[in-house]
């Protein structure tokens, strides 16, 4: 049951950062036309096949540790059955996963092609904002991670089903696995907190300049710090791929000066959150409202 858990757990730590994606490409139509802003139709689309992949991936994990627990159980009799059934639920999630990265890509690819599809309401395209570059970079980080997790779960798992065992020292896929799996994951763990937050500075410069400011400059800047301590981190955190021992005490002060950089960056925002005025909500991303002409 515990297994199960997790498998389904691993599946739907997808839904925050794509659910951050639609509301990034909801915001943007709405930049452009606050009115009928609307992303793309075939944007839309793609938004509920990724949605459909997430529910479908999450019944295929149960569904694999269903059979595995069953061949588990029967590994004296033949199952060589529920072993064929394992790797056609194993192909079927990765075609399930190749349609939800490919529609993936296509809603970003949205995003940016809005400022040509969509007809601005003002006279004049507003820039992509700050807040929007950011939370598009660190979804591709989130999912970058994520396809590396799967590719290395399933390389694993073909190397099981040959019989390929090692023993003494971890193989080299073992150990990227492991990266994967704990420090990776643990790093990108903290970019949908990162792109609410970011989004919310942004709905709170819409709010107070009736719908055409954004954060202040030097906001966005502590952006734009914490958004690449992300990347970062990851990179401090090679040093067990493979494990490097004489590196090691450098690798761990980058990690943890990435940390305090990230973490100050992001009190930064708080308080330009609370502090900012119509005033001051003039950062990259402002509608300019141009006059009519006069005649």
């Amino acid at each position: 049951m515990m297994l199960s858990t997790r498998l389904q757990k691993k599946e739907v730590e997808f839904a925050p950062m794509l659910c951050i994606l639609f509301i990034c490409a909801r915001m943007r139509a709405l930049q452009i036309d606050p009115i009928n802003g609307n992303p793309q139709r075939w944007a839309q689309i793609c938004f509920y096949i990724c949605t459909g992949c997430v529910v479908v991936q999450t019944v295929l994990a149960v569904c694999s540790n269903l059979f595995g627990q069953k061949s588990a159980v029967d590994k004296d009799q033949d199952s060589s059955s529920d072993s064929t059934i394992l790797r056609v639920l194993e192909f079927v999630k990765w075609v399930v996963m190749a349609l939800f990265f490919a529609n993936l890509m296509v809603a970003i690819i949205a995003i940016f092609r809005m400022s040509i599809d969509l007809s601005p309401a003002h006279g004049r395209m507003p820039r992509l904002t700050p807040s929007l570059k950011c939370c598009l970079f660190l979804t591709g980080v989130y999912f970058a991670v994520y396809i590396a997790r799967e590719v290395a779960d399933t390389a694993q798992k073909l190397r099981d089903w040959k019989g390929q065992q090692y023993s003494g020292n971890p193989s080299r896929l073992t150990s990227i696995k492991e990266w994967l799996d704990g420090t990776a994951k643990d790093t990108v763990g903290f970019t949908p907190m990162l792109c609410t937050l970011f989004l919310g500075t942004w709905l709170r410069a819409l709010q107070i300049t009736g719908g055409t400011g954004s954060p202040p400059g030097w906001a966005q800047t502590f952006m734009y710090v914490a958004t690449w301590c992300i990347p970062l981190k990851l990179i401090a955190h090679l040093d067990k791929v493979p494990k490097s021992d004489g590196l090691e005490k450098v690798f761990e002060i980058c990690q943890h000066l990435c940390l305090l950089v990230m973490y100050s960056s992001c009190i930064a925002v708080i308080i330009a959150l609370f502090t900012m005025t119509p005033e001051t909500a003039n950062g990259e991303g402002t509608i300019t409202v141009l006059a009519p002409p006069v005649s």
